[in-house]
């Protein structure tokens, strides 16, 4: 079996939520979430969201459905930041990876810990980004 994955997060989202308050932090979280699944739906496949919690969210879809699903992911979010204010000091980091299971032994743990690898590059390259390895 092979999918495609990606781990979603607000970049500054600390910030943010402190300079702003709660209720701003959340009204950005649901406008990230609400972005996530409108994209979602418009993929050819099977495509879940997830919240992980905070500012975290995971994407699980079909392989070739991944690089499309996350450019329109960066431009809608780009677009819906325009809607809040002081979003300019938020960004979205969605790192990518594609699972092939006859491949590799993957594991819950290897999984989480390969894409919190790719988070951690895609992260330093600021802005809104995305890096599939």
């Amino acid at each position: 079996m092979t999918f495609g994955l990606l781990y979603v997060d607000l970049n500054k989202f600390k910030y943010y939520n402190d300079l702003y308050g709660f209720q701003r932090g959340d009204v950005a979280i649901k406008m990230l979430s609400e972005v996530l699944l409108n994209e979602s739906f418009k993929t050819a496949g099977k495509t879940f969201v997830g919240h992980i919690g905070g500012d975290d969210f995971i994407i699980i879809s079909s392989p070739s459905d991944l690089e499309k699903l996350a450019v329109n992911i960066l431009a809608q979010f780009e677009q819906s930041c325009e809607q809040l204010p002081g979003t300019e000091n938020l960004s979205v980091a969605l790192a990518g990876l594609i699972i092939n299971t006859t491949d590799r032994n993957w594991t819950p743990l290897l999984v989480s810990e390969r894409a919190a690898q790719i988070k951690k590059e895609v992260k330093a390259l600021r802005g809104n980004s995305f890096l599939l390895r």
